[in-house]
């Protein structure tokens, strides 16, 4: 074994992707991939130790402006794109978005070239969480999926108990949406 097969890899990672990398530890090993020790943290944080000399083979960010930047200042490699986050967003109080502020985040993130979305109903869990503004009905949800396949999504899961991991094997199919 040469001496950096020996040399376990320097991860630095997203605090948010920790569950992900916990999670494809032992498959990493199983097949027989190196040994690793991850620090998880805020990116822009990992991104700064990284700029200050801390040693890292391997850095992961949801937010590309973090690898792009170490690429651009050398001795990294452009950031390869294998999974995208979900992006979740919630209206304050006094804003009443309606169904055309929707659409128009629809297409937003479709100009982002986004292309699975998922559309849910807020529940109130409690009376000390937010009060619900609008209840949307099944036949809304089914306009606002027919709307966003218009857009070009490629797929649009909508309903009021639609969360961000419904079905997500079946919106992104592959060997890489194998469950671990």
């Amino acid at each position: 074994m040469s001496d950096a097969a020996a040399t376990p890899l320097r991860v630095f990672a997203a605090g948010s992707l920790r569950e992900a990398f916990e999670a494809l530890a032992p498959r990493h090993r199983e097949a027989g991939g190196p040994d690793w020790h991850a620090a998880f943290a805020a990116a822009g944080l990992l991104r700064e130790r990284i700029e200050a000399g801390a040693p890292a083979d391997l850095f992961a960010s949801a937010n590309l402006a973090h690898p792009r930047a170490l690429a651009a200042e050398g001795g990294w490699d452009g950031p390869l794109v294998f999974a995208h986050n979900t992006l979740c967003a919630i209206a304050a109080p006094h804003w009443r978005g309606g169904s055309d502020e929707l659409l128009d985040a629809m297409r937003l993130l479709r100009e982002a070239d986004i292309d699975v979305l998922t559309i849910g109903q807020y529940l109130r869990p409690s009376r000390q969480h937010l009060p619900l503004h609008k209840y949307y009905t099944p036949a809304e949800f089914v306009a606002l999926r027919r709307q966003g396949l218009e857009m070009g999504f490629r797929h649009v899961q909508a309903g009021p108990l639609v969360r961000s991991s419904y079905h997500a094997a079946e919106q992104v199919p592959g060997p890489e949406s194998v469950a671990v």
